[in-house]
């Protein structure tokens, strides 16, 4: 994470004099964020700039804890102040930094998305086994914890969809939503062993479509900042969409193999286009065909070939 930063200067240059922010690889821009506001789907260019900002006074003023611990607190108030956020959050970003510069050791996320659950379970069981072929090790969660208290509010919350949409509006419905999954992964993904492949079952990416489709308005970027950001949700390396046209599920659910079921076609449709715009829009989601050119259902098998092959794209799997 050091392509563009110029270590002397406050604002940190590229050679022509324009700002780096521009120049920053995908991965590079997804790991400052994660270290900014644990939020790589923010694709704000003031966050960037204020995000590369403060990474380089860090950087600048690495050896601040061996100061005399007067020194140290007028710098921290003094950098605190220029910078614009508070002393305890510049201390933690400082305490911090060396994730900047490597992938954290624990373990990594990838996601499975899509209208149809059955064949979201169905993938992840795939990838599952050809991760423990390979000998690494793997942990599956749920979309939801289903006995945990959370889980068990938005269980009954969601009982009866006309109830539930006229009961609760959909921020609130999304902020329980994030409570449930976040009382599910912070403690699998912070005691992880290194080297955990951790699959989730419809994540934060599900949370931020649903609910934009109910109420007919973009709350995605509210969303992603609600749940990594403030409540520290990690977010994943990687998404995965398994995409079926709405209107062609029918057909595709008659082969047998493929495990397709319908929902209502004028919601999924909704979905199904948050899904898309937010894919051209975020190279951390990648959207899988599941109908061929043939107008026919991709068989599990070759859909699992493809995640590999994004996998292996994205460096996430050897």
């Amino acid at each position: 994470m050091t392509e563009g930063f110029n270590a002397r200067s406050r604002v940190p240059r590229n050679s022509n004099g324009s700002s780096p922010v521009f120049h920053l690889s995908v991965d590079s821009r997804s790991q400052l964020l994660r270290w900014y506001n644990g939020n790589p789907f923010d694709t704000n260019e003031d966050t960037l700039k204020r995000a590369l900002e403060v990474l380089h006074w860090c950087g600048e003023n690495s050896g601040i804890f061996e100061s005399d611990p007067e020194i140290r607190r007028v710098e921290l108030e003094t950098g605190a102040q220029t910078l614009g956020i508070s002393v305890s959050r510049l201390t933690e970003l400082m305490a911090r930094e060396s994730i900047i510069h490597q992938r954290p050791p624990n373990c990594r996320l990838i996601a499975f998305e899509g209208i149809d659950e059955v064949a979201t379970v169905q993938q992840m069981d795939l990838l599952r086994a050809d991760l423990v072929r390979r000998q690494v090790k793997v942990i599956s969660l749920p979309s939801s914890d289903e006995q945990g208290f959370f889980g068990r509010e938005v269980a009954r919350l969601q009982n009866g969809v006309k109830a539930h949409e006229a009961a609760v509006d959909p921020k609130s419905m999304a902020l329980w939503n994030a409570l449930d999954r976040r009382a599910c992964v912070l403690d699998v993904t912070r005691h992880a062993a290194g080297g955990t492949v951790v699959l989730l079952n419809r994540y934060t990416l599900s949370n931020a479509v649903h609910e934009s489709a109910r109420c007919n308005e973009n709350l995605s970027d509210w969303v992603f900042e609600m749940e990594h950001t403030h409540l520290g949700i990690p977010a994943p390396d990687i998404y995965f969409v398994l995409d079926v046209p709405a209107v062609e599920r029918e057909e595709a659910e008659q082969s047998a193999h493929t495990g397709f079921r319908p929902e209502q076609k004028d919601t999924a449709t909704l979905v199904r286009q948050r899904y898309r715009e937010l894919a051209r829009r975020l190279p951390q989601i990648e959207m899988i065909e599941c109908i061929g050119d043939g107008r026919e259902a991709k068989s599990p098998d070759a859909v699992h070939r493809e995640i590999l092959e994004h996998l292996r794209r994205h460096k996430l799997l050897e």
